[in-house]
């Protein structure tokens, strides 16, 4: 944003770059070609240590470990992706969206398990651990989901300031609209504590609240943040 002679203007990307983004830097080509070539080199990798264990195996005996099974996606990943950016304008897996697919293969540090037996078991009480908190989870989402209830009842269509635009962050619909992001969001953002004072501001001061009602409207929002977080 911008400040001069009083007034305040914003400069988004679209201003610089133009509404298809044309105007800005696009990727370095030579450091593209390096990831494409590297790219190129690890899925060839990949392809013969699959081939080599389909081989020595057999096709049941692979698909019966789980790591395999990994493997064997993360391998189909990458072929998606190359055949992708076969089919691509530039003819680079790069610019593709299913260049994020590459990063699945950081998921194969986890075979370092079987022979690392301090990380195999903190794997397996991680596991333990996750498996117990489906009740909780489950309580979490109800409390926030009635939390979401009590916001759209409280402030539904009260965000409208003189001063500014309504903010993305309120309470007009359950979920994520054009009217904003939805009351659902907003209580996760506020147990997040993402910018939460902002919206207990925003609350305390909505239209025709007393001094009173924003006491408590301040109450509702830092009683999600300690009853959400603890």
């Amino acid at each position: 944003a911008l400040v001069g002679g009083g007034v305040t203007k914003t400069i988004s990307l679209r201003h610089l770059c133009g509404d298809d983004l044309s105007l800005c830097n696009t990727f370095d080509p030579d450091q593209r070609v390096v990831l494409d070539d590297i790219n190129s080199v690890l899925t060839t990798v990949f392809i013969i240590e699959m081939v080599f264990k389909w081989i020595g195996l057999g096709f049941k005996e692979y698909f019966a470990d789980k790591f395999n099974q990994f493997d064997f996606i993360v391998v189909g990943a990458s072929l998606v992706e190359i055949f992708a950016g076969l089919f691509a304008s530039d003819g680079s897996s790069n610019s593709g969206t299913f260049s994020a697919l590459r990063g699945a293969r950081l998921f194969r540090l986890f075979k370092l398990a079987r022979s690392w037996k301090d990380m195999r078991k903190i794997l397996n009480t991680l596991a333990v651990a996750l498996g117990s908190l489906w009740s909780l989870a489950i309580v979490w989402v109800m409390f926030m989901y009635m939390c979401a209830l009590l916001g759209m009842q409280f402030f539904g269509g009260l965000f409208r300031f003189t001063k500014s635009d309504t903010p993305r962050s309120n309470f007009d619909s359950f979920w994520p609209s054009n009217l904003g992001h939805g009351a659902l969001v907003i209580v996760f953002q506020i147990i997040t504590t993402e910018n939460w004072n902002t919206i207990m501001y925003n609350t305390m001061t909505t239209e025709g609240s007393s001094s009173v009602a924003s006491s408590f409207y301040s109450i509702f929002c830092i009683g999600i943040v300690m009853f959400g977080n603890y």
